[in-house]
């Protein structure tokens, strides 16, 4: 896979359940993935994106407990919704994927997720550089 630049920065939420004891929460820390099960990404994903995502070890070292796996994202979304796990997710999220039995909670100490153009690398075209290139002239600088 190639990667172009970053056209967008988002916050980082935890999504929960409804009812989890975290859903009223004004925020939350990293380190509260050590204490709940995270749903993982479909095992075709990259490891990279995985450990970007839903990190193995919150940042003073504390192993997060893997939860199930789902396959696409809305069904990570309802294995969240059925208490059987937690999910760090970008902000947009909640917009996308608003739902009544969800609760996004803001992550105060994650890094933003940063959005970006995604391609095949055998697929470098001068076409694919070109529209990565009109992307970035028309996205006003993303915030960090």
């Amino acid at each position: 896979m190639a990667n172009g630049p970053a056209l967008l920065h988002e916050r980082r939420v935890l999504a929960v359940a409804a009812d989890h004891p975290l859903a009223g929460a004004e925020s939350v820390s990293l380190e509260v993935l050590a204490d709940h099960p995270v749903v993982q990404y479909p095992a075709v994903t990259s490891a990279a994106f995985k450990r970007d995502r839903t990190p193995d070890r919150t940042p003073s070292g504390r192993p997060v407990p893997q939860g199930p796996a789902g396959t696409t994202f809305s069904e990570m979304l309802a294995l969240v919704a059925m208490g059987r796990g937690v999910l760090p997710v970008g902000e947009q999220t909640r917009h996308y994927h608003a739902r009544p039995d969800l609760a996004y909670v803001p992550i105060r100490d994650a890094p933003p997720i940063r959005r970006g153009p995604v391609w095949l690398a055998s697929n470098t075209t001068t076409r694919v550089r070109e529209f990565v290139r009109a992307a970035v002239d028309a996205n006003p600088a993303p915030v960090p």
